[in-house]
């Protein structure tokens, strides 16, 4: 079902997912706790380091950089991961479906167009779109590039992912057509509605794509 950034099928509300799981992420989809909201995932969890550890990791590897005040991708990582990001805005999504899978643990993809938008697909063994995660072009591209861009400073896939799912929060302009990046809520953003649990989460999204790209927790 849609996740990245896309409307779930039955549901108001959105979420925007990632590759590290062949299933949506609760609150992210668009909500992503960055990624799909919060960070806390439907599928089975891959064996990385979460929050304070996550963010440890990544300083030590030279992906972010943190102070008593701020936390932002170092010159190194965001160099590299721009890098890695021009090309892909080129590319079809039936590619970037096919590029997911590098880093994805989903066992199967494929591309999805519908009213108009483009999500990548992503599954283990799925009998029906409701057992898929779709992700957003801008999602996809995002992740694809930071996974690629953080393998060159830590050691294992699942968190080069984790780093490309948590940086997508410092992007400033949209990772597909380079428009600059606006703040919203997930209840006057791309179609979302507010959930009836809480106030509605602050997100990143792209006007032009009309597609969330995080959603801060």
């Amino acid at each position: 079902m849609p996740g990245g950034n896309a409307l779930f099928h039955g549901t108001a509300d959105q979420q925007s997912g990632s590759l590290r799981t062949g299933q949506r992420t609760d609150g992210s989809a668009e909500s992503d706790d960055g990624d799909g909201g919060d960070d806390s995932d439907d599928g089975d969890e891959l064996d990385v380091p979460e929050g304070d550890a996550l963010l440890d990791r990544l300083v030590d590897a030279g992906v972010l950089t943190a102070d008593d005040e701020t936390v932002a991708p170092t010159d190194a990582f965001e160099a590299r991961r721009r890098e890695e990001m021009a090309p892909l805005r080129d590319a079809d999504t039936e590619e970037l479906a096919d590029l997911a899978l590098e880093f994805s643990p989903a066992t199967e993809s494929h591309a999805v167009r519908q009213d108009g938008q483009e999500w990548v697909a992503l599954s283990s063994g799925a009998t029906n779109a409701l057992e898929e995660t779709w992700l957003t072009r801008p999602i996809t591209i995002a992740e694809i590039a930071g996974a690629r861009a953080a393998a060159d400073f830590v050691d294992d896939d699942e968190t080069a992912l984790a780093a490309a799912q948590t940086c997508r929060m410092f992007l400033e302009t949209c990772p597909d057509c380079g428009t600059d990046l606006e703040r919203g809520t997930d209840a006057s953003c791309c179609g979302g509605a507010r959930s009836p649990d809480g106030p509605p989460s602050e997100t990143l999204f792209c006007p032009s794509c009309e597609a969330q790209v995080y959603t801060f927790d």
